[in-house]
């Protein structure tokens, strides 16, 4: 018999996914672990996605309806913090509203991350198309002798939101979501969290189905630049900086020193003024006073030189308009 507390709370942020959310939901549904609570949080839904949601809470109560308030930004990342504050269960799985769950996801992880104690358990995914073909696995090439931290800032793996359960204990009292991460908000969130743990468990095999195709953020955009996007990883790389001149590992603040180069450089060319300043001001006032990284300030030339004899006149004002770092 089911019980009254759910033991996992899983959260769904929504926004128009009318043709996906029935079959994201019907594999929640038929999860081998039982006793989970499903929080569906919609985003100002114009499609017939919320009315979905309501038909399924009314057979399954399991599954809960809540719109975001006005009072939160608009955004995944606000309606997953929203879910949050809703949730009862000792355990989180964030998840989205157009992937799907392999029917022992819960519980395998729910199983390690018991038996180990842990703060949070990955599990392995596969990434597909819309109509969940063409499969291959998320990488995740763990090396042992380093954290989880490290070997997520080295991309020796790649972690998506659903990939992690966590315990809801680890998570209280700290903030989560950043609502003004446009891009990367799992890569913010998780790169944080796994800075401040290495207490985890792993499921060594799949258990989701992660969707790549047309609407999908990840995939839309690929080709284009956009300004609050790179805003975003600008963000993440100094975040990333930072945390690892903490511990000392070089090796990770050279990988995100020369993305924000490579950042600062597209900014420049695109005019993206916001993202100039920002990298520019971690220039200033810490990146570039590191020891080891001194000599590189020699990349930043080497990288925008070629603006400084564009021959696109505005193009060149612009970046003689920009104060480099001395």
């Amino acid at each position: 018999m089911i019980q009254n507390i759910p033991d996992i709370s899983i959260i769904v942020p929504l926004y128009n996914r009318e043709k996906l959310i029935a079959e994201t939901l019907d594999s929640i549904v038929a999860q081998t672990f039982q006793n989970w609570e499903c929080i569906v949080v919609d985003d100002g839904s114009t499609d017939n996605s919320w009315n979905l949601v309501t038909e399924y809470g009314l057979i399954d109560s399991r599954i809960q309806g809540f719109k975001r308030p006005e009072s939160l930004q608009k955004g995944a990342n606000a309606c997953r913090n929203f879910g949050f504050s809703k949730a009862k269960g000792s355990f989180i799985q964030w998840f989205d509203s157009d992937d799907v769950m392999l029917p022992k996801k819960l519980a395998l992880e729910l199983n390690e991350i018991q038996k180990k104690e842990s703060d949070y358990c990955i599990s392995l995914a596969r990434c597909t198309d819309e109509q969940l073909q063409k499969k291959e696995v998320v990488p995740f090439n763990f090396n042992k002798e380093h954290t989880v931290f490290k070997n997520y800032a080295m991309g020796a793996i790649e972690v998506v939101t659903q990939m992690v359960l966590w315990r809801k204990t680890f998570l209280e009292g700290k903030d989560l979501f950043n609502p003004l991460i446009k891009r990367g908000q799992e890569t913010e969130l998780y790169s944080r969290l796994f800075f401040q743990s290495n207490a985890f468990a792993l499921v060594h095999q799949e258990t989701l189905l992660y969707r790549q195709h047309g609407e999908t953020k990840t995939s839309k955009n690929a080709l284009d630049y956009i300004p609050a996007y790179r805003w975003s990883q600008s963000y993440i790389s100094n975040q990333y900086f930072e945390m690892a001149k903490t511990i000392g590992e070089i090796r990770i603040m050279e990988r995100y020193y020369k993305f924000l180069v490579g950042y600062l450089y597209e900014a420049t060319v695109h005019r993206d003024k916001k993202t100039v300043d920002f990298i520019l001001e971690k220039f200033k006032n810490s990146i570039l006073k590191e020891h080891p990284l001194r000599l590189q300030k020699l990349l930043i030339g080497t990288k925008l030189v070629s603006l400084a004899r564009s021959k696109n006149a505005s193009l060149r004002n612009f970046f003689f308009d920009i104060n480099l770092p001395n």
